[in-house]
């Protein structure tokens, strides 16, 4: 299983380098994004997607939100001091994460997923140009903000 971002991602949000003597350390911060890959999974396994994508517009959702959640978990975790900016922006990227996932489960097809296969694909409008990548999550977003969680 290959995971979705990398401690240096999870580090640029949490203005952060992660090694063998930081608190976390390299390898607690690849313990985390261990977690929320599975957690990714698990979701789109419930969904009817058994193996990882390689479309790259879908890696690339995965790896931003793979970072807001391991961000999240390393923050609240680690930096918990309420003084510390990057401490205090964990619960933002915590609760992206979970939006992210409970929106994923309940309307993949939102995020260019086929329901009851194997596959993952990118929307038509995102392949055809009429809708640009940003403009899908965009979308995204705007639904996202009116559920309450």
């Amino acid at each position: 299983m290959a995971n979705y971002c990398t401690n240096s991602q999870v580090g640029v949000l949490l203005n952060k380098n992660f090694d063998s003597t930081t608190t976390p350390t390299s390898t607690q911060v690849d313990d985390i994004i261990d977690q929320v890959t599975r957690e990714i999974d698990v979701t789109m396994s419930s969904i009817g997607i058994s193996s990882q994508p390689t479309d790259s517009n879908v890696l690339g959702m995965l790896e931003r939100y793979c970072s807001f959640g391991s961000a999240g978990i390393t923050g609240m975790t680690f930096f918990r001091n309420a003084n510390d900016v990057n401490g205090s922006n964990a619960q933002w990227y915590y609760d992206q994460y979970r939006n992210f996932l409970k929106e994923l489960a309940d309307n993949p097809e939102l995020l260019g997923i086929s329901l009851g296969t194997d596959s993952l694909y990118v929307s038509n409008q995102i392949e055809d140009g009429t809708v640009t990548e940003d403009n899908y999550n965009d979308s995204f977003f705007n639904q996202v903000e009116g559920y309450k969680f």
